[in-house]
C-alpha cells in the first residue's frame, strides 16, 4: 500500500469496523494482502488480493453464469421487474467463522 494512502485506508478500515463489516483480529493463517482501489467519487475501495492466498487452493466452480440475453429469453411473459441496490454487495453477506478466516485481509493496522 502506498504510504500516501495509509491515513485514508486507516479511516476506511475504522469506518468498516464501526459498521461491523470488519472485525479486527490478531492472527489468521490466510491473511491476504489488502489492495486499495480509487473509486470514481474519490473514495477508496478496499479489496483482498486472494490470488496469492486462498485462490491457490480453492476448487474452481465450473458452473457458467448465464448471459444477459439468456436471462431475458427466459422471461418472455414477465410483467414486473425490480432493481437491486448492490452497493457494497459483498459486505452485506454474513459468513461463518471458517469463511471469516479465509477472507481475512492483512493491513498496516496493528492490534494490541
Amino acid at each position: 500500500m502506498p504510504l500516501a494512502l495509509r491515513q485514508r485506508v486507516g479511516n476506511e478500515l475504522q469506518r468498516l469496523v464501526e459498521q461491523d463489516v470488519l472485525e479486527p483480529v490478531r492472527y489468521s493463517r490466510w491473511a491476504t494482502p489488502v489492495v486499495v482501489v480509487n473509486k470514481a467519487d474519490g473514495k477508496l475501495r478496499l479489496c483482498g488480493d486472494y490470488k496469492v492466498t486462498v485462490n491457490r487452493v480453492a476448487k474452481v466452480d465450473s458452473y457458467p453464469l448465464p448471459r444477459f440475453d439468456e436471462i431475458l429469453a427466459a422471461l418472455p411473459n414477465a410483467s414486473y421487474y425490480s432493481k437491486l441496490d448492490l452497493s457494497q454487495a459483498y459486505q452485506q453477506l454474513v459468513v461463518d467463522e471458517a469463511a471469516q478466516e479465509l477472507l481475512t485481509i492483512n493491513t498496516h493496522r496493528i492490534q494490541g
